[in-house]
């Protein structure tokens, strides 16, 4: 068995490739790429915190104007070369108002 109940590398391609399983992949990553700049050049942050040893192992953190600030760490996996992002949250929220957000 290569890896789990897949029988070779195609399998496993489709399985885990957004762009075989998604359509307009190019659509979404434009537009995640547009907002991050437009985030980065509206919002205070700091770039570039090494949290680990390699090159890779970096986060931009976005605090919150409010006092005890709920820290969001998204959970971010297979994203090499991608930053992850801390962003302090001025509320609790619920999964209904990040699916709204998110719109």
């Amino acid at each position: 068995m290569l890896y789990r109940n897949f029988s070779n590398q195609d399998e496993i391609d489709r399985e885990y490739n957004p762009r075989l399983r998604v359509e307009q992949t190019d659509q979404f990553l434009t537009k995640y790429l547009s907002e991050s700049e437009r985030v980065r050049k509206t919002l205070n942050h700091q770039d570039g915190i090494q949290y680990g040893p390699t090159l890779n192992e970096v986060l931009d953190y976005y605090p919150s104007s409010e006092a005890q600030a709920t820290l969001l760490v998204p959970p971010l996996h297979g994203f090499s070369g991608m930053r992850m992002r801390l962003v302090s949250i001025p509320r609790r929220l619920e999964w209904q108002d990040i699916l709204q957000e998110g719109t």
